[in-house]
């Protein structure tokens, strides 16, 4: 997994699970209508949109956004940290991020 991949997924982790505020995003899948703003605005790339079993009146399948929500209840979530062979993806806090951020910016000074 690319550098820019698992710093994208870190970031979104984050994002969708934001520490202080204890609260999820989840997308209403009976209003979405596929329109997929949702999809362009997301600056984590976040958000996709899938085919649903259910059938539209035009006879193609239903298209709804669908977003990673940290395997809410699951027990040992999330289930993509857990499974990773390489240990590449982690759920990080905003103070880790920052340094991140912040380490990366001296490098490139460096550099």
């Amino acid at each position: 997994m690319s550098s820019l991949r698992k710093r994208r997924l870190q970031t979104s982790l984050h994002f969708w699970r934001n520490q202080h505020r204890k609260r999820y995003r989840s997308i209403n899948s009976k209003r979405c209508i596929g329109c997929k703003n949702c999809v362009v605005a997301c600056p984590f790339g976040a958000i996709e949109i899938i085919k649903t079993v259910e059938i539209n009146k035009d006879g193609y399948p239903r298209k709804i956004a669908s977003k990673c929500d940290l395997c809410q209840g699951v027990a040992e979530s999330p289930q993509c940290i857990r499974v990773c062979p390489t240990e590449a993806l982690s759920l990080v806090t905003e103070d880790i991020l920052i340094g991140n951020l912040r380490q990366k910016r001296i490098d490139s000074l460096n550099a």
